[in-house]
């Protein structure tokens, strides 16, 4: 996408930057968002909370951490990329 607007802008890379950051902040801001338990639930600090992680982990193909992992990745496919249209070279 920066490439594609670059071309659009001209070569004008702050015009570019700007778009792409309009177009990217609220996808890449509702990807970062942590699940429940935030870092601590992947990186725990103790034996029991290690042992709940992988307890966890070993569930993640089954209902009901299914549905919830499935909306989890869901978010990948919340933006819609402009089009833009070909140059000389990719003709």
């Amino acid at each position: 996408m920066l490439a594609g607007e670059l071309g659009a802008a001209g070569g004008d890379h702050r015009v570019a930057f700007a778009r792409y950051d309009r177009v990217l902040r609220p996808y890449v801001a509702r990807a970062q968002q942590l699940p429940p338990g935030g870092v601590k639930g992947y990186a725990p600090d103790g034996a029991l909370g290690i042992r709940l992680r992988d307890a966890s982990m070993r569930s993640m193909n089954r209902w009901p951490m299914r549905r919830i992992l499935a909306a989890q990745f869901a978010k990948a496919g919340d933006i819609t990329l402009p089009e833009y249209p070909l140059t000389e070279a990719q003709r």
